[in-house]
């Protein structure tokens, strides 16, 4: 189990997850960590805030 498996398990699934398009992961891999491009191609981008996701992490998916 890999720390990113570790994170999801102890967090569930992720609320509400939108789909991260190849593009946008790849427009962002070098400029912020691997795990979090890996999360996003696996589980997409949601939140465990019960449900409040963030407005500044949204804006690149419209």
């Amino acid at each position: 189990m890999n720390d990113l498996d570790v994170i999801i398990d102890r967090n569930g699934p992720l609320l509400e997850a939108k789909s991260v398009s190849v593009e946008v992961i790849n427009s962002y891999r070098g400029k912020i960590p691997e795990m979090l491009l890996e999360l996003w191609d696996t589980q997409g981008i949601g939140s465990w805030a019960k449900g409040a996701r963030s407005p500044h992490l949204t804006v690149f998916l419209s």
